[in-house]
């Protein structure tokens, strides 16, 4: 082998070897941002890592959407920074901001169990340039391929907060409608679910 050759591949083995390293600090930050959230921190280390895996950064500028109400809800973003403000339309079809979160609060998380079937319920929009992380559908259902213990347990995790968030609107709708009509929405809407949901890949 010629010097030129061996110092060629010595350079490259060198900057895999970088990049790898690069590749693990980023997925080490990822990982630690994840166990910061109530939803993720139950997960040991080592799968808060596979996690981190499926997670895509994305950047909005001011005043960009990161999606509208109504869309299917394909997956949830986790703010690393900036500001996200959330709007409803009213009865009038106008825009009315609800609230704003910010770094290290969570959207979407429903929908990502959903796969597409849940549709947004709110409208969110960048105040000022923020990242967000994502994780959306397909990634997630590699992530049930390829680690199959992480992707269940992330699975329960999931079906655990949308069952906290069915309680806190039955609660809700109780309180505002009476208990019956409480009970007949959730009904309708489960059923609605159901009829177009499609079966996990595998069954």
């Amino acid at each position: 082998m010629s010097l030129v050759s061996t110092i060629s591949q010595r350079a490259r083995t060198i900057a895999k070897s970088i990049f790898r390293q690069q590749e693990d600090e980023r997925l080490r930050q990822l990982a630690d941002l994840l166990a910061e959230l109530p939803l993720f921190n139950p997960l040991p280390r080592g799968m808060l890592v596979q996690l981190a895996e499926a997670f895509h950064s994305r950047s909005y500028k001011k005043d960009e959407f990161l999606y509208y109400e109504g869309d299917p809800g394909i997956g949830l973003y986790v703010i690393q920074s900036g500001t996200v403000r959330l709007l409803v339309e009213d009865e009038n079809g106008q825009a009315q901001e609800v609230r704003e979160i910010g770094p290290s609060d969570m959207l979407g998380a429903t929908c990502l169990l959903g796969g597409g079937i849940i549709k947004r319920t709110e409208s969110a929009q960048a105040v000022v340039p923020t990242e967000v992380l994502g994780l959306f559908s397909p990634e997630f259902r590699t992530l049930q391929r390829r680690h199959p213990k992480t992707g269940a347990a992330v699975a329960t995790l999931l079906a655990r907060h949308f069952a906290q968030r069915l309680v806190g609107t039955r609660r809700i709708l109780a309180e505002r409608d009476g208990p019956y009509a409480a009970a007949e929405v959730l009904g309708t809407a489960t059923a609605e679910a159901a009829q177009h949901a499609d079966p996990p890949p595998g069954w």
